[in-house]
């Protein structure tokens, strides 16, 4: 089956009214893009934990070892992180969550989106925490 995103919009935006949503979110400012995987559970960083960036090396999560985030003032959109192990699913949740933990820009390439608000999917090893915050960078 072809995973072609335009073909996926033209099949699912009259059923969802997906073009009013997304009228409505460019004049209010209100739309978020979050570089999730569609086909995989909108998992985020490709299935890496993100507390483990914190901890010196990013680590494959568990597929058994997940929370799932929704936000609440974008819809009913969620994503699933992915962790390596509970100790670190329970500092993500204790901790903050998201707001402490999720990659800067949406997990879209940190410098693409600096230098020119262009979402580009990023490479979960390519990495650097600013400020106390993860930013991911596309491949080089």
């Amino acid at each position: 089956e072809k995973r072609d995103a335009s073909a996926l919009w033209d099949k699912l935006s009259e059923k969802l009214g997906l073009e009013a949503k997304r009228q409505a979110n460019w004049e209010g400012k209100t739309y978020l893009a979050v570089n999730q995987d569609f086909y995989n559970g909108h998992l985020m960083l490709s299935g890496y934990d993100p507390v483990s960036y914190f901890s010196g090396a990013p680590a494959k999560g568990s597929e058994d070892i997940t929370s799932t985030v929704t936000w609440s003032n974008h819809g009913s959109g969620s994503v699933t992180y992915r962790f390596a192990s509970k100790e670190n699913q329970a500092l993500f949740d204790s901790e903050g969550g998201a707001a402490k933990y999720a990659p800067m820009y949406g997990g879209f390439c940190a410098l693409a989106m600096a230098d020119s608000n262009a979402l580009v999917p990023a490479d979960p090893l390519s990495y650097k925490i600013v400020d106390g915050r993860l930013n991911v960078f596309f491949k080089i």
